[in-house]
């Protein structure tokens, strides 16, 4: 004779814990901390000064071998033609780096709708500090190849973890939240209707 399988009805049934213990709360630490910015800010004269706090030379290096490395990986799987826009590519150094970013940060300030308009040379659109800082070739060679994950990344959220794990101690070093904290549900993903 075989046993009988039990059915999910007789495995999920209510039972009675009233008077028992074992639901119990976790012990709550109490919050010491002093919330708010932990930073010396009189050490930040300036912006740069502030933006160095979270990008030293450390994270500096970490873009630097992290865009290199990828380059040459990428590079190396395909062969690019004398016309290509990689033929001439060599690796980036910290302060095209620098640079690079910089470049970014101004293109936030000043939008407009292509990228290579930035490079642009007609009465319309005219902008010599991009073209003093960078060719339009040498930027796009490092937009496009600048990378901060490991080669291979396995899955999209991997392809900016190591980057994450960079600056996030920077970043809880630099600023205590308060004791209480509310989460915006916007930043929590949900499936749902």
């Amino acid at each position: 004779r075989r046993a009988r399988t039990p059915r999910a009805d007789d495995l999920l049934q209510w039972q009675d814990v009233s008077g028992s213990n074992t639901d119990t709360a976790p012990a709550v630490q109490p919050f010491t901390a002093r919330p708010g910015v932990a930073l010396n800010l009189t050490e930040c004269e300036t912006p740069l000064h502030f933006f160095s706090v979270f990008m030293d030379d450390t994270a500096w290096n970490f873009l630097v071998e992290h865009t290199n490395q990828y380059a040459a990986v990428k590079l190396a799987a395909a062969p690019q033609s004398r016309r290509s826009l990689y033929s001439n590519w060599r690796d980036v150094t910290m302060d095209e780096m620098k640079a690079f970013v910089g470049v970014i940060l101004n293109m936030g300030v000043v939008q407009l709708p292509d990228i290579r308009d930035y490079w642009r040379q007609d009465e319309t659109v005219n902008l010599p500090f991009f073209r003093s800082i960078f060719s339009r070739d040498r930027f796009l060679q490092i937009f496009r190849l600048l990378h901060v994950g490991d080669i291979p990344s396995p899955n999209r959220p991997s392809k900016i973890e190591p980057w994450l794990q960079l600056l996030l101690p920077k970043f809880q070093r630099a600023f205590i939240p308060s004791k209480h904290v509310a989460v915006d549900e916007s930043v929590i993903t949900f499936k749902g209707r």
